[in-house]
């Protein structure tokens, strides 16, 4: 069921920017696929002005040049990939979405918000607001929810895009006490789970409230900083990671992004974090 979630939650929040599509496109896409589309679509994208190489590691870039001239320069650069994306209209109202998804066994909840992009005040703001809210064992919705057996998990993510993403809450509810009756009828087990998420939502919505109107503490941010720290310099131990993380930096916003991360994760203040939220 995450998968439907995160395919529901994306067609929902987006009505024309490319994001609300899956990556590999929709089942009517799929059937329609054939060879000589692939191959279309490998000519126009798949060369090396469309590449990003990353080499870490104990080398001499006088030897990598010259083995990437062995094996890369017969290839030809080929056009850039065009970069004009449709712009997603500015949202007026709530929208959502129910599935009943046949086999699924846990409900879910995906709470959306269109977020800032990458490398702006704002969201680095944001990344600071739902790593207090769902960050480490002291963190908000973690004591608050799921501590106080309100759900079965609770948490809030700042995902990295390209173009401006979208701040996601989520969770699972608790199994509703109704459904202890094996013979409530399909349509009130639905509706028991129906009304699960929706108290879920309300707890999650509530701890975003909480930030607008509560300043965070000085001593809380100080333990995300240190926890974000911690975990940052954890991921680029091996090389394998730290080649991967500069490559999708470079596609996103560029690798400077990566050395710029904790200075200005460390400059987000209270006032900032009650004003994204």
């Amino acid at each position: 069921p995450a998968g439907a979630a995160w395919l529901d939650l994306a067609a929902t929040a987006y009505t024309a920017h490319p994001y609300r599509n899956p990556t590999i496109g929709w089942r009517s896409d799929m059937d329609r696929y054939n060879t000589t589309d692939a191959m279309a679509f490998h000519r126009k994208y798949y060369h090396p002005t469309n590449a990003v190489c990353v080499l870490v590691g104990d080398v001499k870039v006088e030897d990598v040049k010259h083995l990437a001239g062995i094996y890369f320069q017969r290839y030809p650069s080929g056009p850039p990939s065009p970069e004009t994306v449709t712009a997603e209209p500015t949202q007026k109202g709530t929208r959502s979405s129910i599935r009943y998804l046949e086999g699924a066994r846990t409900p879910l909840v995906r709470i959306g918000f269109h977020g800032a992009q990458m490398g702006t005040r704002d969201f680095y703001a944001l990344d600071a607001l739902t790593m207090i809210l769902s960050q480490g064992r002291s963190a908000r919705m973690t004591r608050n929810i799921t501590q106080k057996g309100l759900a079965v998990n609770a948490w809030a993510y700042n995902p990295d895009n390209r173009y401006g993403g979208m701040v996601v809450l989520g969770g699972s509810p608790n199994e509703p006490g109704a459904l202890k009756n094996a013979d409530i009828p399909d349509e009130e087990r639905r509706q028991a789970y129906v009304d699960a998420c929706r108290q879920l939502e309300s707890l999650l919505l509530k701890e975003v409230d909480r930030l607008k109107s509560v300043p965070v503490s000085e001593s809380e941010l100080r333990r995300i900083k240190k926890l974000n720290e911690r975990e940052f310099l954890d991921r680029m131990r091996s090389n394998e990671a730290l080649a991967g993380t500069l490559a999708t930096l470079e596609v996103q916003i560029g690798w400077q992004y990566l050395n710029e991360y904790l200075s200005n994760m460390a400059a987000v203040s209270p006032e900032d974090i009650r004003a994204a939220a």
